[in-house]
């Protein structure tokens, strides 16, 4: 307390002792601990994953996810989708409205058909999902071509 009073620190008496209350919830088990939109009505688990793994890396909020949002989802293709859903992961940013994002994204493929069509079937290599999971927070990340000769099971 002296080295405060010499730095001149003002120091102020409390009429009543601090009150410490229970944390909410505390020791209460999560119903969730993975946090992740599940299953939306037709729309695949590819599709979903991505937008998890979007959602996970802070480019879209889950609040922004709206039914409009998956409705976009619906009536578009899948190479569609997947090719938008892995450009907006490429964002550096947060993206603010969702819907008009996706649909943006959407439009400019469908104008451009090149950016989506992959190359024909290699039997050699395979895309695979991660999941990284932390102490604290689990992350999905897109798929990534896996060349290596190990076997990959589905």
């Amino acid at each position: 307390m002296s080295y405060l009073r010499k730095q001149r620190v003002q120091e102020d008496c409390l009429s009543q002792p601090v009150t410490i209350r229970e944390e909410p919830d505390f020791e209460v088990p999560m119903e969730d601990p993975f946090f992740c939109m599940h299953y939306k009505e037709g729309v695949s688990f590819e599709i979903m994953f991505l937008v998890n793994a979007v959602m996970h890396k802070g480019i879209l909020n889950q609040h922004q996810l709206s039914d409009s949002f998956f409705d976009l989802l619906r009536c578009q293709p899948r190479e569609v989708n997947v090719t938008a859903l892995k450009h907006i992961y490429s964002y550096k940013r947060p993206v603010f409205d969702a819907y008009e994002k996706l649909k943006d994204v959407q439009e400019w493929l469908i104008k451009n058909p090149k950016l989506y069509e992959g190359p024909k079937n290699i039997d050699d290599i395979a895309e695979v999902r991660r999941l990284v999971i932390t102490p604290t927070k689990a992350y999905c990340l897109p798929p990534e071509v896996e060349l290596s000769n190990r076997v990959l099971r589905e």
